[in-house]
C-alpha cells in the first residue's frame, strides 16, 4: 500500500481465508480511511460487504484486527509502530 493511504506507522501482515486479495485490500482501507464513522469507541464494527471487524490491543501501540463475514470469508491485519 502506498505510504499516503494509510495513516501511522502502517498496516502489516494481510492474511485472507476465502475472501479475494483484492477484497482483503478494500477492506484495510475502508478500516482505516473510515473508522471513526463506522467503529466509533468500540472494538467491534461493521464496515460494510457484511464484514464485521474486531480489534483488540497486542501492546501500547500495536493493535490485532479480524473481520469476519459470511461463508466463512476472513481478513486479518495488524497494525501499529
Amino acid at each position: 500500500m502506498r505510504d499516503d493511504e494509510i495513516a501511522g506507522a502502517g498496516v502489516y501482515n494481510i492474511t485472507t481465508r476465502v475472501a479475494t486479495c483484492a477484497r482483503a485490500r478494500q477492506i484495510v482501507l475502508r478500516f482505516w480511511r473510515h473508522y471513526d464513522e463506522y467503529c466509533g469507541n468500540t472494538d467491534v464494527c461493521g464496515i460494510g460487504w457484511g464484514f464485521v471487524c474486531r480489534t483488540r490491543s497486542i501492546g501500547e501501540e500495536l493493535a490485532d484486527t479480524r473481520c469476519t463475514a459470511s461463508r466463512a470469508r476472513v481478513v486479518r491485519f495488524q497494525s501499529g509502530a
